[in-house]
């Protein structure tokens, strides 16, 4: 299943989009591929970088970028979101072939004020507030994506491939290739053989993502 690629732009690419960025990739990865690009460079904002530590996500490497960098690549997107206000919004290049080109405005971090308790506080909240969106995108997306049942399970054993009907509700846990006869079972952090070896994950995964599969 091809993923869904997805760009959120603010304008300096140093944390309401970076944040949208990582929560999408670590909520839906295996149906979207999230970037993230400022109007123009700046710097990290190492609260938000604290903010995201603090519920296991490490965003302390990533580079900013600059979107007119992707723009002249040609890259495409089904969807191009930005994060920042209204009137920066507009200065976003429009890219072509998009499905999708959406606006949801929140509050700029570098302009919160106060002692570093403070600023974090305000930060924790905008970060949860851009966490519930990205739930809120997956589940819109979810509604009007068909749920896919034929799924081809690769043996890691002897490559023998064999399309298999999975079951809609469900999660398969133990799978035997037919050819070597070796039982499958699921990669840790899977949560079927479907999901580890299939050419689609199982559609419980795709209905409500990783956070949402059966086990």
């Amino acid at each position: 299943m091809s993923k869904k690629k997805v760009l959120f732009v603010c304008i300096h690419n140093s944390a309401r989009s970076q944040m949208a960025e990582a929560f999408l990739n670590k909520l839906a990865g295996d149906r979207f591929e999230a970037e993230s690009a400022g109007l123009k460079k700046g710097t990290l904002n190492p609260v938000v970088v604290e903010a995201m530590k603090e519920i296991g996500i490490d965003i302390s490497k990533n580079q900013t970028k600059d979107v007119s960098g992707f723009f002249k690549k040609g890259r495409i997107y089904s969807n191009v979101i930005t994060v920042c206000d209204e009137a920066s919004a507009e200065r976003c290049p429009v890219f072509p072939g998009l499905e999708k080109q959406l606006h949801w405005s929140f509050s700029d971090p570098s302009q919160f004020q106060g002692t570093h308790e403070e600023r974090l506080a305000q930060t924790r909240r905008l970060r949860d507030e851009i966490k519930y969106k990205i739930e809120e995108f997956i589940k819109q997306e979810v509604i009007t994506t068909p749920i896919i049942l034929q799924s081809v399970i690769t043996c890691p054993e002897c490559g023998h491939k064999k399309e298999e009907l999975m079951p809609a509700d469900a999660c398969r846990f133990l799978y035997e290739c037919e050819n070597c006869k070796t039982v499958l079972k699921p990669e840790k952090g899977d949560c079927c053989v479907f999901c580890s070896y299939g050419s689609v994950p199982c559609p419980p995964v795709q209905e409500r993502g990783r956070s949402g599969c059966c086990t």
